[in-house]
């Protein structure tokens, strides 16, 4: 059990962008079931060494605790805070994902590529392909970095619409 356990925990460290559980098992070569009760156990364990185990929708990300991510704050560039327009472009795709770049840039009436680009390279969206009539379409969901950025485990958590 020991050996299994570092190697998922390894597989974490190696994949900072998350990883799905499929995605895991395909590397670790562990059945879903016994994964999840690994996952499980690393989080009590990971959380005592100041780190945060995250899964959603069947994949895991490891990140510092927001205690202290809050702590080295002073830490973080100025030059790393989103712009208005990042931040409403972001703000329309938590709320309506999945949606593509024509529809953001409808609802706000002004182009987003330069935004959207800007959200992508910090990984707080990511880019889907849905295929629909034959036509595969591009479109914009949120990911687990958005969600710790913003300290909640699901978009559930996000304030209701007005």
């Amino acid at each position: 059990m020991n050996d299994r356990i570092r190697l998922v925990s390894a597989v974490l460290f190696l994949n900072p962008n998350g990883i799905t559980l499929k995605e895991m098992g395909n590397i670790t070569k562990i059945k879903e079931a016994d994964l999840i009760k690994i996952l499980e156990l690393l989080k009590t364990r990971y959380h005592e060494l100041g780190l945060e185990l995250i899964g959603q929708d069947k994949k895991y990300i490891l990140l510092v605790t927001q205690d202290l991510t809050e702590q080295n704050e002073k830490l973080v560039s100025q030059t790393d805070q989103l712009s208005n327009s990042a931040l409403e472009v972001l703000s329309i795709i938590a709320y309506k994902q999945p949606i593509s770049r024509d529809e953001i840039e409808y609802i706000r009436g002004i182009g987003s590529e330069q935004s959207i680009r800007g959200l992508l390279e910090r990984e707080l969206i990511e880019q889907i392909k849905q295929k629909k009539d034959g036509i595969i379409h591009i479109r914009y969901i949120t990911t687990i970095l958005f969600l710790k950025q913003l300290g909640i485990q699901s978009l559930k958590e996000l304030p209701k619409k007005d």
